[in-house]
């Protein structure tokens, strides 16, 4: 079992971003474990650089820095990990059915209240540091989440009809990570993407797989041990999909 020394936790009334802030620290020399936690973020960031709407402490918006010793193609597998850590803890804090749609949202009858963004720091010596941003929808905000989101978008709130509060969700989460991670380090990744597969939302179902100007119909079999996809395109021929090549969108037939 690693050792873990508490890291120290920064609590910001606003910043640009969780994961830009703790990166600047990171890169610095912060210890393993040290997190930045805004109550709004005024250019939050998803994947493949979507903007996250965070205007206010209505949200649980936070970086955790760890710093794995390990190649760098295996920090992807670290989004899968904080999902399921997220997908966890969401279940224990509302009773709700939290989902996991590849490669880092979690997502609640089929809407998202949650979008994780894994960010590493490389150097001579290989993978430094990891940035694990996460951002939860906990309670309704003051005004309505933007038109372009709230199709897709939700808040637990609405889903379970009563407030989480953000320091309790805090510590699900974080407890779940460092569970995992001490996991991972000990035993492998497989424990943890066997979770990952039961809570996915597109495991067995078919995708249109959109990269490279072409949208591909395709099988999603499981994920490996980097986080990768794993889809069949055609009887016998399979893919391997990062999570930054292409997007990955449930087909009509597939739900």
């Amino acid at each position: 079992m690693r050792q873990e020394k508490p890291g120290k936790v920064i609590w910001l009334k606003e910043t640009d971003s969780t994961n830009a802030e703790l990166k600047r620290l990171a890169a610095a020399g912060a210890p393993e474990w040290a997190m930045v936690v805004a109550d709004r973020q005024t250019s939050g960031r998803g994947r493949l650089g979507r903007s996250w709407y965070s205007s206010g402490p209505w949200g649980l918006w936070v970086s955790i820095l760890i710093r794995p010793h390990m190649e760098p193609e295996r920090a992807p597998f670290f989004g899968i990990l904080a999902a399921v850590a997220v997908a966890d803890a969401i279940k224990m804090a509302t009773g709700l059915d939290a989902k996991i749609k590849w490669p880092n949202d979690v997502e609640v009858a089929g809407s998202k209240v949650s979008g994780i963004l894994p960010e590493s720091g490389i150097g001579p010596s290989g993978l430094e540091w990891l940035v694990i941003g996460i951002g939860i929808n906990l309670n309704e905000p003051s005004e309505p989440m933007p038109e372009e989101i709230r199709d897709r978008a939700a808040t637990l709130e609405a889903l379970c009809h009563r407030k989480t509060d953000r320091s309790v969700l805090l510590d699900m989460v974080l407890d779940g990570i460092r569970r995992l991670y001490n996991l991972y380090i000990e035993e492998g990744a497989e424990n943890i993407l066997e979770r990952a597969e039961d809570l996915s939302t597109v495991i067995g179902k078919k995708l249109n797989v959109i990269g490279q100007g072409e949208v591909i119909e395709a099988t999603a079999l499981g994920m490996d041990e980097y986080g990768a996809l794993l889809v069949e395109e055609a009887p016998g021929r399979t893919r391997r999909l990062l999570s930054g090549e292409v997007s990955v969108r449930r087909s009509e037939n597939g739900r």
